[in-house]
């Protein structure tokens, strides 16, 4: 017994000198350069274009991940933020199955395809974005700018369709989901604002 809990220790002791090797001496921004290139290519099989300015790797405890200037183009809706952050969540993409981040940003324009309207502008927006295929899941969602966006939902990337919501839509420009009411589960509130809600179809496992 003894033998078995020093063969178990030294693994355990093998198995983190190689993590903590691999997380501080790997060459971090290449891979993440090399993540980014995959995930660039992925987004352009689905129709959407991804560019930024420049990727950068910063911290250990927990580290981040630093897109500036991004832009996302594609024939539903464009967007461009000036710092976009990610941030690995290691416990909860442990002990979900899935890869887990929380994302942050700044400095948002969002463009709908909607003619004569004008970019809506995000001061800030923030979520822990789950990743487990065929499902994007958005949780803590929190917008502010003329969106001012809260709730969660789910997508289905296979179909690029909205698979669940929970969303409560505030703002100023609120409004303008008037033009989506045809094609999205969209209840309007007597304070002018929008709350989006559907069921989910798929289902993890």
């Amino acid at each position: 017994m003894k033998k078995a809990l020093s063969l178990f220790s030294l693994l355990i002791v093998a198995l983190f000198s190689f993590t903590a090797g691999f997380y501080f001496f790997f060459p971090r921004d290449a891979a993440a350069g090399f993540l980014w290139r995959r995930a660039v290519l992925a987004a352009a099989d689905k129709g959407v274009n991804l560019e930024l300015a420049s990727l950068s790797v910063e911290g250990y405890f927990p580290f981040r991940v630093v897109l500036r200037n991004l832009r996302v183009t594609s024939p539903i809706a464009s967007m461009e933020a000036g710092d976009v952050v990610v941030v690995p969540v290691a416990g909860a993409t442990l002990f979900s199955f899935a890869l887990v981040a929380d994302i942050l940003g700044e400095r948002a324009s969002l463009v709908l395809p909607l003619p004569g309207r004008q970019p809506l502008f995000l001061a800030s927006f923030a979520s822990r974005v789950s990743f487990r295929p065929p499902l994007v899941s958005f949780s803590q969602v929190e917008t502010a700018g003329d969106l001012e966006i809260s709730g969660e939902a789910r997508v289905d990337i296979n179909r690029l369709m909205l698979d669940e919501a929970d969303l409560s839509i505030r703002g100023e420009q609120a409004g303008v989901f008037e033009s989506f009411r045809s094609f999205l589960p969209l209840t309007r509130d007597a304070s002018g604002g929008w709350t989006l809600k559907r069921e989910g179809k798929s289902r993890e496992s």
